[in-house]
């Protein structure tokens, strides 16, 4: 399983409510459909090579919705769905509830920026918010 893989399975099990909301999601790309999700790694990888062989890495992934945009409550739904999601990220890292990435120890999850507002069209309207994660693993 990739990281991306291990991020989508983890954030899957996010619910609002206990209505969960993602239930598909995309890799690298986002549909034109509303109520849909993608996980976007970032180019970049910061890591740290020990003598013993260990590396410690740092990545992001842009997490997008889809969802749609017409009228005030709609954005209000977003906007609380978006802020549990960030305080769900938060909460799971503090109780070591962290995505599972095969011969990795994952020491972090966070929201490394907060959701905002891009693209807008008639209907919909794309969110996205920035998750930077933190694991180990022996190197080779």
């Amino acid at each position: 399983m990739t990281t991306s893989d291990a991020i989508i399975a983890w954030l899957k099990t996010f619910s609002l409510n206990n209505n969960s909301k993602i239930k598909q999601m995309q890799t690298d790309r986002q549909s034109d459909d509303v109520a849909t999700y993608a996980l976007t790694k970032e180019p970049i990888d910061n890591v740290k090579r020990y003598v013993s062989g260990k590396e410690e890495h740092e990545q992001y992934y842009n997490f997008t919705a889809r969802l749609t945009f017409q009228t005030e409550t709609s954005r209000r739904d977003n906007g609380n769905f978006l802020e549990a999601l960030e305080e769900w990220v938060n909460a799971q890292n503090k109780a070591d509830n962290r995505p599972n990435i095969s011969g990795c120890d994952v020491s972090n999850i966070k929201v490394a920026s907060s959701f905002y507002v891009g693209a807008t069209a008639q209907n919909s309207a794309v969110y996205s918010l920035t998750l930077a994660i933190k694991f180990s693993r022996q190197g080779e």
